[in-house]
Protein backbone atom coordinates (compact mmCIF):
# COMPACT_ATOMS: atom_id res chain seq x y z
CA UNK A 1 0.00 0.00 0.00
CA UNK A 2 1.40 3.51 -1.51
CA UNK A 3 1.34 6.39 1.37
CA UNK A 4 2.36 9.97 0.95
CA UNK A 5 2.76 12.07 3.55
CA UNK A 6 0.85 14.83 4.05
CA UNK A 7 2.31 18.52 2.97
CA UNK A 8 3.60 20.73 6.15
CA UNK A 9 2.80 24.54 6.43
CA UNK A 10 5.61 25.02 4.12
CA UNK A 11 4.20 23.60 1.39
CA UNK A 12 6.83 20.44 1.50
CA UNK A 13 6.79 16.76 2.40
CA UNK A 14 8.64 16.24 5.45
CA UNK A 15 10.73 13.82 4.16
CA UNK A 16 13.01 15.77 1.97
CA UNK A 17 13.66 12.31 -0.53
CA UNK A 18 10.35 12.09 -1.45
CA UNK A 19 8.00 14.32 -4.26
CA UNK A 20 6.17 17.11 -3.29
CA UNK A 21 2.12 16.75 -2.86
CA UNK A 22 0.26 18.97 -5.57
CA UNK A 23 -2.08 21.42 -3.23
CA UNK A 24 -6.12 20.51 -3.09
CA UNK A 25 -7.01 22.87 -5.66
CA UNK A 26 -5.07 21.57 -7.85
CA UNK A 27 -6.54 19.52 -10.55
CA UNK A 28 -5.96 15.90 -10.82
CA UNK A 29 -6.44 13.20 -13.27
CA UNK A 30 -8.74 11.08 -10.62
CA UNK A 31 -11.27 14.53 -10.34
CA UNK A 32 -14.41 12.74 -11.31
CA UNK A 33 -15.58 16.71 -12.10
CA UNK A 34 -12.53 18.06 -13.28
CA UNK A 35 -14.35 20.75 -14.96
CA UNK A 36 -15.59 22.79 -11.90
CA UNK A 37 -13.33 25.39 -10.40
CA UNK A 38 -12.62 24.94 -7.17
CA UNK A 39 -14.77 26.10 -4.38
CA UNK A 40 -13.55 30.11 -2.88
CA UNK A 41 -13.77 31.29 0.49
CA UNK A 42 -15.40 34.57 1.08
CA UNK A 43 -12.95 37.36 1.81
CA UNK A 44 -13.81 37.64 5.60
CA UNK A 45 -11.53 40.97 5.53
CA UNK A 46 -13.99 43.17 3.76
CA UNK A 47 -16.24 42.84 6.81
CA UNK A 48 -15.42 45.29 9.70
CA UNK A 49 -15.77 44.25 13.24
CA UNK A 50 -18.20 45.71 15.22
CA UNK A 51 -17.33 46.95 18.91
CA UNK A 52 -19.27 45.12 21.35
CA UNK A 53 -22.35 46.22 22.87
CA UNK A 54 -22.23 46.93 26.90
CA UNK A 55 -24.54 44.97 28.36
CA UNK A 56 -25.64 46.29 32.26
CA UNK A 57 -28.04 44.35 34.48
CA UNK A 58 -30.99 45.16 32.78
CA UNK A 59 -29.50 45.25 28.79
CA UNK A 60 -28.36 48.44 26.82
CA UNK A 61 -29.06 51.69 28.13
CA UNK A 62 -32.42 53.62 26.56
CA UNK A 63 -32.24 56.75 25.24
CA UNK A 64 -33.24 59.99 27.81
CA UNK A 65 -37.25 60.79 28.11
CA UNK A 66 -38.22 63.66 25.74
CA UNK A 67 -38.19 66.18 28.58
CA UNK A 68 -34.47 65.69 28.80
CA UNK A 69 -33.38 66.36 25.86
CA UNK A 70 -35.68 69.18 25.02
CA UNK A 71 -33.95 71.00 27.91
CA UNK A 72 -30.68 69.75 27.13
CA UNK A 73 -31.50 71.93 23.88
CA UNK A 74 -32.34 75.02 25.18
CA UNK A 75 -29.91 75.08 28.09
CA UNK A 76 -26.87 74.98 25.93
CA UNK A 77 -27.73 78.69 24.12
CA UNK A 78 -26.68 77.01 20.65
CA UNK A 79 -29.45 77.49 17.83
CA UNK A 80 -31.82 74.68 16.94
CA UNK A 81 -31.53 72.45 13.74
CA UNK A 82 -35.42 71.96 12.23
CA UNK A 83 -36.44 70.30 9.36
CA UNK A 84 -39.56 72.19 7.80
CA UNK A 85 -42.09 71.02 5.33
CA UNK A 86 -43.54 73.29 3.47
CA UNK A 87 -47.26 73.40 1.88
CA UNK A 88 -46.16 73.10 -1.73
CA UNK A 89 -44.40 69.98 -1.18
CA UNK A 90 -40.59 71.17 -0.41
CA UNK A 91 -38.75 70.48 2.48
CA UNK A 92 -35.45 71.91 3.99
CA UNK A 93 -33.42 71.85 6.82
CA UNK A 94 -31.92 75.17 8.98
CA UNK A 95 -30.87 77.04 12.54
CA UNK A 96 -33.33 78.56 13.94
CA UNK A 97 -32.62 80.32 18.02
CA UNK A 98 -34.88 79.32 20.29
CA UNK A 99 -36.02 82.24 20.71
CA UNK A 100 -37.57 82.79 17.38
CA UNK A 101 -41.37 83.01 16.58
CA UNK A 102 -42.70 80.80 14.45
CA UNK A 103 -43.15 83.54 12.17
CA UNK A 104 -39.66 83.00 11.07
CA UNK A 105 -39.96 79.66 10.41
CA UNK A 106 -42.76 80.90 7.92
CA UNK A 107 -41.46 83.34 6.53
CA UNK A 108 -38.11 80.98 5.85
CA UNK A 109 -40.37 78.75 3.88
CA UNK A 110 -41.98 81.73 2.02
CA UNK A 111 -38.16 83.00 0.90
CA UNK A 112 -36.74 79.59 0.27
CA UNK A 113 -39.53 78.66 -2.35
CA UNK A 114 -40.54 81.88 -3.52
CA UNK A 115 -44.19 82.12 -2.71
CA UNK A 116 -46.34 83.87 0.25
CA UNK A 117 -48.85 81.76 2.04
CA UNK A 118 -50.07 84.06 4.35
CA UNK A 119 -52.56 82.45 7.38
CA UNK A 120 -50.81 79.00 8.23
CA UNK A 121 -50.81 76.53 11.23
CA UNK A 122 -47.06 74.90 11.78
CA UNK A 123 -47.12 71.60 13.41
CA UNK A 124 -44.53 69.16 14.96
CA UNK A 125 -44.14 65.68 13.59
CA UNK A 126 -43.62 64.35 16.97
CA UNK A 127 -46.16 62.20 19.02
CA UNK A 128 -48.49 63.51 20.06
CA UNK A 129 -48.63 66.18 17.42
CA UNK A 130 -49.18 69.62 18.55
CA UNK A 131 -50.77 72.44 15.82
CA UNK A 132 -50.25 75.98 16.56
CA UNK A 133 -51.72 78.92 14.93
CA UNK A 134 -50.12 81.86 16.77
CA UNK A 135 -47.17 82.41 15.11
CA UNK A 136 -45.82 84.89 17.50
CA UNK A 137 -45.28 82.06 20.15
CA UNK A 138 -41.01 81.24 20.56
CA UNK A 139 -39.76 78.02 19.62
CA UNK A 140 -39.25 77.28 23.34
CA UNK A 141 -42.68 78.20 24.05
CA UNK A 142 -43.84 75.63 21.65
CA UNK A 143 -41.13 72.79 22.87
CA UNK A 144 -39.42 72.57 19.91
CA UNK A 145 -36.67 70.83 20.22
CA UNK A 146 -33.55 70.44 18.26
CA UNK A 147 -33.78 68.47 15.12
CA UNK A 148 -37.09 68.18 15.43
CA UNK A 149 -39.75 68.25 11.61
CA UNK A 150 -41.94 71.28 11.62
CA UNK A 151 -44.75 70.66 8.87
CA UNK A 152 -46.73 74.48 7.62
CA UNK A 153 -50.12 73.57 6.76
CA UNK A 154 -52.17 76.15 5.32
CA UNK A 155 -55.32 77.26 7.16
CA UNK A 156 -58.95 77.02 6.04
CA UNK A 157 -60.50 80.18 5.12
Amino acid sequence: MDLTRPESKTGSSHDPGTARVPPASAKTTGDLQGSCPPPHAPDLNKYKVLPAIPRGRSGTRSPPPQEEVRAESWCDGGTLLLAVSAPCGGSFEQHFEPSDPLRVVRDSAEVRFGTRYGEVSIATMDVPRRSFRDLERTLVQCGVHDRSVLCIFLSQQ
